[in-house]
């Protein structure tokens, strides 16, 4: 145990992107609230063991009323005077400063409290600056091939970037990872039989918020970058498309593909496409597949800006939270959180260990990985 200074709150509130809507029959609902749930649930029994109190925040009927506060989304959007579904959400989710509305709906529930919240979009991360909120954003790395998932938090308050920068996972373990991957690749068959100087181009989930458009709402998609897909795919030998396994059928992305006709389609595993000598370039509007492409020495072509920058590093700066840093699994551990958040009396924090697939199989996300290190070359 040892003593640092202590921050000031009186309690962590847990939320998300509380703005966001879910089709569900001919109702709407929240398309976060398993997150919210998801967050609180691994994170809240290291809060309780230090002896802090928490709740959450979320549109989510089904709340537990003793540690959750509703928030009335719905409602929201009618004092914004805007129809509830994905195209308003869109419209939302692009705006940089948030409308009184939202900061006056938030403020009851965050007052006095630090908030540990689960992508959220920066229209609410405005909305807590301006209410003096301290709050760390938690966010899915684009680095997705390690042993587990890997987790980035960003945050609005010097102290708390301060204390997250010493728990960043190292470029070396990474490219560690990158090369068992390659090494193990180099024994399985070819997925494809691409010629040298061959081109994947990865698709994206329509109604991805990392498509979401930066101006005036809607989604992005591969139809609008059609003549630039047509040059690129006649400066490669061989073309691949690898439809993203949630997209629907004939999303505008799949139908661009389709429209230029000499694409071959493939289910291949991502990491084994990657790993192949003979593809040279991987293509994208902005996959986190085009991140991870540097660790397997593939050339790049992104249609749109990422949503997140995760090669930043600057702190918090003119009301903006500070860049993303990549946290190890120490963050899984009651001694993380009692650092971060200065408690009195912390534990000493243990080395950090991968527990295999533990995330991975909490998010329900454990599709596509894992898949080479089980197959028997």
């Amino acid at each position: 145990m040892h003593t640092v200074r202590k921050l000031k709150f009186t309690r962590v509130v847990f939320t998300g992107d509380l703005l966001r809507p879910f089709a569900h029959g001919n109702e709407w609902e929240s398309a976060t609230w398993k997150n919210i749930r998801w967050l609180q649930a691994l994170v809240a029994p290291h809060l309780e063991r230090l002896g802090v109190d928490h709740r959450s925040l979320t549109w989510d009927p089904q709340l537990h009323p003793k540690n959750s506060t509703y928030f009335d989304a719905p409602a929201l959007y009618d004092r914004l005077g805007l129809e509830l579904g994905m195209a308003s959400w869109t419209t939302l989710a692009s705006l940089k400063s948030a409308p009184e509305a939202l900061i006056d709906q938030l403020a009851p529930t965050v007052k006095d409290a630090i908030v540990i919240g689960y992508e959220m979009p920066d229209v609410m991360l405005d909305a807590l600056t301006d209410l003096g909120v301290p709050y760390i954003d938690v966010v899915l790395h684009a680095v997705r091939f390690m042993p587990d998932l890997i987790f980035a938090m960003r945050t609005n308050h010097p102290e708390l970037h301060g204390s997250l920068s010493f728990n960043t996972v190292q470029e070396a373990d990474i490219l560690s990872r990158a090369a068992d991957i390659k090494a193990k690749a180099a024994w399985m068959p070819a997925p494809v039989d691409a010629a040298p100087g061959s081109l994947v181009i990865f698709g994206q989930v329509h109604g991805d918020r990392s498509l979401v458009k930066t101006e005036g709402g809607g989604f992005s998609s591969l139809e609008s970058h059609l003549q630039e897909l047509v040059e690129l795919c006649h400066a490669h030998a061989h073309v691949y498309f690898k439809p993203h396994p949630y997209d629907v059928h004939e999303s505008p992305s799949v139908r661009a593909i389709r429209h230029i006709g000499s694409v071959e389609f493939t289910a291949a595993n991502a990491y084994h496409l990657m790993a192949q000598d003979n593809i040279r370039t991987i293509a994208a509007l902005n996959s986190s597949c085009l991140f991870e492409a540097r660790y397997f020495d593939k050339e790049v072509v992104r249609f749109k800006p990422s949503l997140y920058d995760f090669d930043a590093h600057h702190g918090p700066r003119d009301g903006l939270p500070g860049a993303l840093l990549s946290q190890t699994p120490s963050w899984l551990d009651a001694a993380f959180w009692g650092q971060l958040l200065s408690l009195e009396t912390v534990p000493s924090l243990a080395v950090a260990q991968w527990m295999p697939d533990r995330l991975r199989r909490t998010m329900n996300a454990d599709w596509g990985y894992g898949q080479i290190g089980k197959v028997v070359a």
